[in-house]
């Protein structure tokens, strides 16, 4: 999780944010039901480079804390009947990337193996193309479901930080490849 000192200067986060993302320097996600946003990167100090960019280029201060998935899969299905259900269903792991594609978000590989098992209907794909561009940023950023009321969860949040707060993360595995998620 990455958190604001300064919550005044969320905009300046979200558009600090949206540009890294653009670049390529970090995946984002913005779930399901949450005002925060998760950070995906290959690698722990890319996090360190990103606050960096972040406070020098944005004016925006933050700390990192962890957060509980080790696994993300992005979700597919043809079926919208099915789709919907499993939306109810895993709410609390789902999240958007900044195209508006839907990620499943696990804490672990077995709930991720448990979960395909549940909903075999449902493809949990481990790579997906991404067409990073701002107007694709903005409208799936855009969406009202992506924004909603509160602040909880593992990522960025509007929230101000607690004293003592240090950098901690967990690794992903996308792809076959290291991804690590704050």
């Amino acid at each position: 999780r990455v958190r604001l000192r300064d919550p005044l200067r969320s905009k300046q986060l979200e558009k600090g944010l949206t540009q890294l993302a653009e670049e390529g320097a970090v995946q984002l996600f913005k779930p399901l039901g949450h005002s925060d946003f998760i950070l995906g990167a290959v690698g722990i100090l890319q996090f360190d480079v990103i606050l960096s960019r972040l406070r020098n280029e944005y004016h925006v201060d933050c700390i990192c804390e962890a957060i509980d998935y080790t696994t993300v899969r992005w979700i597919h299905c043809d079926d919208k009947v099915a789709l919907k259900e499993f939306e109810k269903a895993a709410r609390s792991y789902l999240a958007y990337d900044a195209e508006g594609n839907l990620a499943y978000l696990a804490p672990n590989e077995w709930r991720l193996q448990d979960t395909i098992k549940q909903w075999p209907a449902i493809s949990f794909q481990k790579t997906i193309e991404h067409n990073y561009g701002i107007d694709a940023l903005r409208s799936s950023f855009a969406r009202p479901s992506l924004f909603p009321i509160g602040s909880l969860f593992a990522g960025l949040s509007p929230e101000p930080a607690s004293p003592g707060s240090s950098v901690i993360s967990e690794t992903l595995d996308v792809a076959d490849n290291s991804f690590t998620l704050l």
